[in-house]
């Protein structure tokens, strides 16, 4: 696989890469792996039961690949101290600690994240948001906060900016959103 040559001026060619990374996190999911992190995502920013059928309509697929998903995702799930539980006709919800569960979830989210995303985070910290809105692979589910928090972070680092590295913005900026969307569902640590 040679790729494809394309030349073209900074602006331009971040604009590319911004409308690449959308068509490739919206609900696109091109393995098992994609999907279970999908799946993830929901179970853990859903505060109730979610039936395979809510998930497969979250995830555009059919519901027996829900299902053959969740015998992997209790595999994955061993030893994070986390396990998926299953009621019959209330669905699927994660069990665990609340610090289990946002430990997972972020190093899920770390695992999700492109060089490219990394630098797009930091870039529209650093610079004051003045790049595209980049659009994680859990956006849909706490985009509420998103911006308040970039928007926090990046007067921080223009008051503090010796003080900050600019390497943790990318996990401060994943450690508030989850804090914050997980206190709008009422879990505490």
């Amino acid at each position: 696989s040679k790729g494809i040559w394309v030349s073209t001026g900074e602006e331009k060619r971040q604009q590319l890469l911004t409308s690449l990374s959308r068509m490739y996190k919206q609900n696109v999911y091109s393995n098992q792996d994609e999907r279970v992190k999908g799946l993830l995502f929901h179970l853990f920013f859903k505060s109730h039961y979610v039936t395979a059928g809510e998930l497969a309509d979250e995830l555009s697929v059919s519901r027996n690949t829900v299902l053959g998903d969740m015998d992997y995702i209790e595999v994955l799930l061993q030893g994070s101290g986390l396990s998926l539980v299953r009621k019959q006709r209330s669905g699927y919800s994660l069990s665990g600690t609340e610090a289990a569960k946002r430990a997972f979830i972020e190093d899920l989210i770390n695992k999700s994240l492109s060089v490219h995303d990394v630098l797009l985070l930091t870039n529209r910290i650093r610079d004051g948001i003045d790049q595209p809105l980049l659009l994680l692979p859990f956006d849909d589910l706490i985009s509420a906060g998103y911006t308040s928090v970039e928007q926090a972070l990046a007067a921080a680092f223009a008051e503090h900016e010796e003080k900050m590295q600019k390497e943790h913005l990318p996990l401060m900026i994943i450690r508030l959103l989850i804090s914050l969307r997980r206190l709008d569902d009422g879990a505490f640590v």
